[in-house]
């Protein structure tokens, strides 16, 4: 009578959360009813197709994510969902940082070129040199060395300090 009245098998039939009964818990006690993964590995995400190479992906927190998703008894389309758009999201941030970022090397360049003209790749070379001097005459390791070099050549590039090197490199001339 049953089966006739719900017109399916009791077998397909799920109970409901239990009062106080976290869905989690639930969907985890029905897990193969609901298709859910056997354990995190089931979760796994791919990064897109389009993520860029220089941006690495995290995949200690992708790790995270997927333990979540167990515990919580997340769809895997969900899943895939979720991390496809905060990876979007992340991509689109890193852009417009990089687009911030070329703005401001544009900014500070023509800043120099007002007053350095076609000068202004030789000296910002000089300026680096110099810095690389005093550096090493301060017994500063390469990777030091390096950090410093990325501020001279634009990863964080300032303008006064290129100008003070410049006149240091000067100076040292």
């Amino acid at each position: 009578n049953a089966e006739s009245r719900l017109g399916k098998g009791l077998d397909s039939i799920l109970d409901k959360p239990a009062k106080d009964q976290p869905y989690g818990d639930w969907a985890r006690a029905n897990a193969e009813a609901l298709g859910l993964p056997k354990d995190a590995g089931g979760y796994e995400v791919k990064p897109p197709a389009d993520w860029p190479k220089d941006l690495p992906w995290d995949s200690a927190a992708e790790a995270a994510a997927r333990e979540i998703a167990f515990k919580h008894g997340v769809p895997p389309e969900a899943h895939q969902a979720y991390v496809a758009f905060q990876a979007e999201q992340l991509k689109q941030t890193v852009a417009a940082a990089d687009r911030e970022l070329e703005a401001a090397r544009t900014e500070m360049d023509a800043d120099l070129r007002k007053d350095w003209g076609d000068q202004l790749d030789a000296r910002k070379t000089r300026a680096t040199q110099a810095m690389q001097a005093i550096a090493e005459k301060a017994g500063m390791t390469e990777a030091h060395i390096q950090a410093l070099s990325q501020t001279m050549s634009g990863a964080t590039s300032d303008a006064a300090v290129i100008r003070l090197m410049d006149v240091v490199a000067e100076m040292m001339a």
